[in-house]
């Protein structure tokens, strides 16, 4: 008799823990499985419904969706937070926020990898010296035979000699000056001259920008692009400030051809 009144309080209390594990079937349950089985009346009437309970299956059915359609699981919660859910809201915010914002996360991404390939990237290399002249050095008068030594030894040892055409640019303006005008044509001039004997070992390269307005910042920042380069100037302060950032800078007087 023990043994089968033992029997039936185990069965009892089991059926009572089933019972208290299961959750009710209401009417509101039944509106939530609909409106998560894709059914838009249901969805619309659980949406308008009102009390705890309502707000308790919207918060739920928001918790479904949060990954697949972020915007409208907030709409969900927003409505379960005004039947009286004050904890409605993403149950992994990070993993929300990532899904929701994909497109920032791409391009945060993206951004990333350009800073890194753009701190990363090495100096261009250069085939050879490339000598980059200021143009205070194309129309120095003094220098006639210094420009017939380098461009024996430019011949000679492969050197390059690059032009950024916004020193043209200057010889070009300096040569309306009356009182320029004749040291000017002289530089343009020695241009022509290295270009038509050097050949490919004379390159004209336009790296200004708009803002950009004298020689001198892109002497420096072409100069500290290319490596292997030496700039020549009689410019003393630009030699200066070269040198600060690491470039090889030289006067026309130090450079024994």
């Amino acid at each position: 008799m023990k043994k089968l009144l033992n029997l039936v309080a185990a069965v009892l209390i089991s059926l009572l823990l089933l019972g208290c594990g299961s959750e009710p079937h209401t009417p509101l349950r039944e509106i939530y499985e609909a409106a998560t089985a894709g059914d838009t009346t249901a969805q619309h009437r659980l949406y308008n419904s009102t009390g705890i309970e309502a707000g308790k299956f919207q918060e739920m059915l928001a918790d479904d969706i949060a990954y697949s359609s972020p915007y409208e699981a907030e709409k969900w919660w927003a409505r379960a937070k005004q039947n009286g859910v004050q904890n409605g809201g993403p149950n992994f915010y990070l993993l929300f926020w990532l899904r929701k914002y994909w497109y920032l996360v791409v391009a945060i991404a993206i951004g990333l990898i350009i800073l890194k390939l753009k701190c990363g990237s090495k100096k261009e290399p250069a085939s050879g010296n490339v000598l980059i002249i200021d143009t205070n050095v194309w129309m120095d008068d003094r220098l006639r035979p210094w420009f017939g030594r380098l461009e024996k030894q430019a011949k000679k040892n492969g050197w390059v000699i690059l032009l950024e055409s916004i020193v043209l640019g200057e010889l070009k303006g300096l040569s309306k000056n009356e009182e320029k005008r004749k040291i000017a044509q002289l530089g343009m001039s020695r241009i022509e001259r290295l270009q038509n004997e050097l050949g490919k070992q004379f390159r004209m390269e336009n790296n200004a920008t708009a803002q950009d307005t004298i020689a001198d910042t892109v002497l420096l920042k072409t100069a500290a692009r290319i490596s292997d380069s030496m700039l020549i100037t009689n410019d003393k302060e630009l030699r200066i400030l070269a040198r600060s950032k690491g470039i090889n800078a030289f006067g026309s007087a130090e450079c024994k051809f």
